[in-house]
């Protein structure tokens, strides 16, 4: 073994196990279909969000890596805007056709991408939204 310097760093290298490449030839296939089962998340968190219908944009859901998926779920009078958070401005400056989705009572949205999520009355109705997620450890 070696050691090789690094700036301040030192790094050890193990000269008797340096992965060399092998030649493969031909193709590989897969076939056929492979049984999977999805395992529960190792989280969940929970909230509601009362509205009267003047508030701001809010953040609902942060970037998270680590979202399996998130359930977004609107009750009241409604509707509210979903979407990022230049989106849920639009709404707020009166341009609700860039606003997003447009969640109405009794709607259940599911979120299944990692980026933020925002949220935006329409400016006169009541609402409330309960947000469920499902998070993995790692």
């Amino acid at each position: 073994m070696a050691d090789e310097q690094l700036g301040d760093e030192a790094v050890l290298v193990d000269d008797e196990h340096i992965p060399t490449p092998v030649p493969v030839h031909g193709a590989v296939r897969l076939e056929g279909r492979v049984t999977t089962t999805e395992e529960a998340a190792d989280f969940g968190t929970y909230r509601t969000v009362v509205l009267v219908g003047t508030e701001d944009k809010q953040q609902i859901l942060a970037e998270d890596l680590r979202r399996v998926r998130a359930t977004i779920l609107c009750t009241g009078t409604g509707p509210v805007y979903i979407g990022s958070e230049a989106q849920c401005a639009a709404v707020r400056t009166g341009h609700p056709e860039a606003g997003g989705f447009v969640l109405t009572t009794g709607i259940q949205l599911f979120v299944g991408h990692k980026q933020s999520v925002w949220l935006v009355p329409d400016g006169s109705h009541s609402a409330t939204v309960s947000i469920a997620q499902e998070r993995m450890r790692t």
